[in-house]
């Protein structure tokens, strides 16, 4: 069972990016949206989206991974929508609609799409050992940090999330063979799926750790040398630019 969360190998200049500039722009990117106001957010929603075009990612199959995302972003709306206070739209009984809901409910889901969509460019355009490499050397000056430990920790946790996304998709197939979807509580079937899937996880990472354990793996490993190219710092001073001037108009 195939997901979108995994590197995907293209020859486009996105994927040929140096990945610290890569991890620099998502980190500046999610402080960015933060500041953003809805139409500099759609502008760089548009612009993201012209990156995925770019670099020729499947955005519908990772729509696809991402169901549970979307609904928790519709909830996140719906809730920001009935309780923000203001000027009072409609009423319905005890239920009321403001204006200032139905904008900060819009703010808040582009920016948390905005990210994820984001972190969806960075893992499928960049190996994991890349990203380990990469946080490595971000870290390196840093000093009383441990980069070797961290970096590890961190490829490893980006590694795991196809791994998590195909977990689920995988429990999932299995309750509907099982005739899970004749099931009308919604509750009793999130319970069905959510349950059987983190047992699944969890023994995923407990037998990854063993694996690791019996190959006397350590992260006092050899680091992966980085060179930027003229064209990488181009592309990293276009990028802060314009996350910059969407900062200013907002």
């Amino acid at each position: 069972m195939e997901t979108a969360f995994k590197y995907h190998y293209r020859n486009t200049g996105i994927h040929k990016f140096d990945p610290r500039f890569k991890l620099i722009i998502t980190a500046a990117l999610c402080i960015t949206v933060s500041y953003l106001k809805i139409f500099p957010l759609l502008i760089l929603l548009s612009i993201i989206s012209a990156v995925i075009t770019i670099s020729k990612l499947p955005l519908i199959n990772a729509l696809k991974d991402i169901k549970p995302f979307i609904f928790f972003l519709l909830f996140v709306f719906i809730a920001r929508l009935l309780t923000a206070e203001g000027k009072i739209l409609f009423k319905i009984s005890f239920i009321s609609i403001t204006a200032e809901g139905i904008i900060e409910g819009t703010k808040i889901v582009l920016k948390l799409f905005s990210v994820m969509l984001a972190g969806y460019i960075l893992i499928a355009t960049t190996k994991t050992f890349e990203i380990k490499a990469a946080i490595e050397h971000l870290l390196k000056p840093v000093p009383c940090v441990p980069e070797k430990k961290i970096s590890t920790m961190l490829g490893l946790l980006i590694r795991f999330i196809p791994l998590i996304i195909f977990c689920i998709k995988e429990t999932d197939t299995a309750q509907k063979a099982r005739l899970a979807d004749n099931i009308k509580n919604p509750v009793y079937r999130i319970k069905r799926l959510v349950i059987p899937a983190v047992f699944k996880i969890i023994n995923t990472a407990d037998n990854l750790a063993a694996a690791m354990e019996a190959r006397g793996y350590s992260e006092d490993r050899t680091s992966r040398k980085l060179t930027a190219k003229k064209t990488d710092w181009i592309r990293l001073v276009i990028g802060l630019t314009i996350l910059v001037i969407l900062i200013y108009f907002s």
